[in-house]
């Protein structure tokens, strides 16, 4: 079974707060309460960005949330007269939910939760969405 933790982006004082960092996030019926003691603050985040732990750790061994950028070797088929050409380049995504795969996704790659976790010897974390936007440009 793998294990479900979160972690939450602080809008209003711009941090990133995990389980060991002294986050808490509390499912109550239908709402969510998220807090933290942190050197930052200490109390209710009232606006907040909550993103769950996919399970799976990159090539560091660094666990990979929803919401991280991450770069990986990815490949490019082409088709010629003598067969298939593969053509190898180093691709960045943004990691997210698809509830169309009902699993993780690479932005632009359709990669299932059981892709990502066989490629993840290949796939490197390298910031997130909120502190690293410029990486998806």
């Amino acid at each position: 079974m793998r294990e479900i933790k979160f972690r939450a982006w602080d809008k209003e004082l711009n941090i990133m707060s995990y389980a060991n960092d002294g986050l808490l996030v509390m499912f109550l019926g239908e709402d969510i309460c998220v807090a933290y003691d942190s050197p930052a603050g200490d109390g209710v985040v009232n606006s907040y960005e909550l993103m769950q732990y996919t399970g799976i750790k990159d090539k560091n061994e660094k666990e990979i949330y929803e919401g991280d950028i991450v770069k990986f070797i990815d490949e490019e088929v082409t088709y010629s007269d003598c067969g298939y050409d593969y053509d190898e380049f180093i691709n960045t995504g943004r990691v997210m939910f698809n509830d169309k795969l009902m699993g993780w996704d690479i932005t632009n790659r359709n990669m299932d939760l059981e892709e990502i976790w066989h490629y993840s010897e290949y796939i490197e974390v390298i910031g997130n969405i909120y502190e690293n936007p410029e990486f998806l440009d």
